[in-house]
């Protein structure tokens, strides 16, 4: 459902392995932050901050005024 919708990003590896995701839902103009997570060898690399700041930006290029975790 999440994936058809399109509130689910997805970060991949070179080798198309997933490393993390960011599932998200929205009331336009605000958004919401449901649930982050990564694979427990691949923390502390920046992943999870890439994803948010990846949804940041799809969001502000659609409008959206917050989001919220």
């Amino acid at each position: 459902d999440a994936i058809e919708q399109r509130r689910l990003l997805v970060a991949r590896s070179d080798g198309q392995e997933v490393e993390g995701f960011v599932l998200f839902g929205s009331a336009f103009p605000n958004a919401r932050v449901q649930q982050i997570g990564g694979r427990r060898d691949r923390r502390r690399l920046g992943v999870g901050s890439f994803l948010l700041g990846e949804l940041i930006s799809k969001l502000e290029r659609q409008g959206y005024l917050t989001v919220k975790a």
